[in-house]
């Protein structure tokens, strides 16, 4: 009879705590928005698996990223980076490359960034034996690119950037952090 009691009670407090976190707001924009002191406006949400790679500006010119993570009960800020003036950025080097940790995106090499030059449709990363396509999307603030590069073996990769027709307009020398 006793063990019963104890069985009974351990399943109503666990039925409570349920009931508890799923009644907590959490979304992915109250993670993004950390100080009430600052203006956030989110500008691109990119979903990898049960991640998400949120991009949001700060007091409307400081561009910053989030990867949230979903968990079966709310969402969970695991990595953020402050990219800064973006718009000087690419002025500058036309291109924008950032590599995420490894165990960020569970031992996947997930690297992304900005582009400046509208008129490039088609991306692929290279070493001397592999090559991937990467992912564009193009947003009213910026042109985003996302590539998995797990399968490169090298720390050496080219970026190359094409127009519609096949032309190369980029061509972007980087060295791989985690390789």
């Amino acid at each position: 009879m006793n063990k019963k009691r104890i069985l009974t009670s351990i399943v109503v407090l666990f039925i409570i705590l349920i009931v508890f976190l799923y009644s907590q707001k959490n979304t992915i924009k109250d993670v993004v928005e950390a100080s009430p002191n600052l203006s956030y406006k989110i500008v691109h949400t990119d979903k990898i698996d049960n991640k998400s790679i949120v991009f949001y500006l700060v007091n409307e010119n400081q561009l910053q990223f989030t990867v949230v993570q979903q968990d079966f009960f709310k969402y969970t800020a695991i990595y953020s980076g402050n990219i800064g003036d973006h718009e000087r950025i690419l002025d500058t080097f036309g291109i924008l490359f950032i590599e995420l940790p490894r165990q960020v995106m569970d031992d996947r090499l997930v690297c992304f960034g900005l582009l400046d030059n509208p008129s490039i449709s088609e991306m692929s990363l290279t070493d001397d034996s592999d090559l991937v396509k990467a992912l564009i999307t193009e947003t009213p603030e910026f042109n985003y690119w996302r590539a998995e590069l797990t399968d490169i073996q090298s720390r050496n990769i080219l970026i190359n950037g094409y127009d519609s027709e096949g032309k190369k307009l980029l061509e972007v020398e980087e060295v791989l952090r985690q390789n």
